[in-house]
């Protein structure tokens, strides 16, 4: 079988973001994946969107014929590593089953579906799953509110500097340092939170789409950072007094619109509800007139906060 995907890898014509030899933080070669330091979510660890979104690159190259992406599933088996090589292995079906490693053992399980053509700006991939029509409905009326007062991440930030803590934040989905996406997370007058998302040039391919990662990176942090705004202190105190941390466990991103080229796009967030120590999620990326282009769902996982994290 995998002389059979690396026969149909060498003839694609398959390039994006993350595979693309202009890139100079390219991340995807072939069966290997790689995530150099641009892109930490954690401390020492692979921002957890973008290795869901990476699952895509080599299952579209594998594909042979151009495609666009309909789905990607990713279940984060353990924390990803930086500057390591993993090695991908793909089960061809109607769906692709994609599992990432390494000598420690699996990183990321995950399914991949692809359109059965390489799809136009603006096209219609699919409708809204039928489960989630009502929330993107009612998240759709707050693309248009105003984003007021500070940043998600600012107030994090000043929250930490008064209790002694200096904040540890390089991540690449959130963290508002230069080499991050130019994303920035507000408060609503609900529990939602909304996002406001600048891409950059290299984010969209040579037709003007909107690369697929790049719509798995920005629609992971919000799906965290929306649990950690129900707290008054953004979750300082859940860090430091509690000794506890959300993180990504399992990413899912529904393909509904290729994303046209835009200066600025929205991601509304909301909490579907919670269990035990997992948080159920739900992120959408709009454009600005409100309509949906993808629809992310997540579960997130409360642990014990790393002595990196410390």
């Amino acid at each position: 079988m995998e002389e059979v995907v690396l026969e149909r890898m060498a003839s694609s014509s398959h390039s994006c973001f993350l595979c693309s030899d202009t890139n100079p933080d390219k991340a995807v070669s072939g069966l290997t994946i790689r995530y150099g330091d641009r892109f930490v979510g954690p401390p020492q660890r692979a921002h957890g969107g973008i290795a869901v979104g990476s699952l895509l690159c080599p299952a579209r190259a594998a594909e042979g014929a151009p495609s666009w992406a309909r789905f990607v599933s990713g279940r984060l088996r353990r924390p990803i590593p930086l500057n390591k090589d993993l090695q991908v292995e793909i089960t061809m079906g109607s769906d692709l089953d994609v599992q990432v490693a390494d000598e420690d053992g699996l990183a990321i399980t995950g399914s991949v579906a692809l359109s059965n053509e390489d799809l136009a700006p603006g096209a219609s991939v699919q409708g809204v799953p039928d489960a989630l029509c009502r929330d993107v409905e009612e998240l759709a009326e707050l693309v248009r509110g105003p984003l007021e007062g500070p940043s998600l991440i600012s107030q994090s930030t000043a929250y930490q500097d008064k209790s002694g803590r200096s904040s540890t934040n390089g991540c690449y989905g959130c963290s508002e340092q230069s080499h991050a996406l130019r994303h920035k997370m507000y408060r609503t007058a609900g529990p939602e939170i909304v996002s406001q998302f600048l891409p950059d040039p290299e984010h969209f391919d040579d037709q003007g789409r909107l690369d697929t990662a790049i719509i798995a990176a920005v629609t992971d942090c919000p799906n965290l950072w929306v649990l950690l705004a129900q707290h008054a202190d953004m979750g300082a105190a859940l860090q430091s007094e509690e000794g506890k941390i959300w993180i990504t466990g399992t990413h899912s991103v529904h393909y509904l619109r290729v994303p046209e080229r835009c200066d600025e796009y929205r991601v509304v967030t909301r909490i579907l509800s919670q269990e035990g120590r997992k948080g159920f999620t739900l992120a959408v990326l709009f454009d600005l007139n409100g309509t949906p282009l993808a629809v992310a769902e997540a579960v997130s996982i409360l642990i014990d906060v790393p002595p990196e994290m410390m």
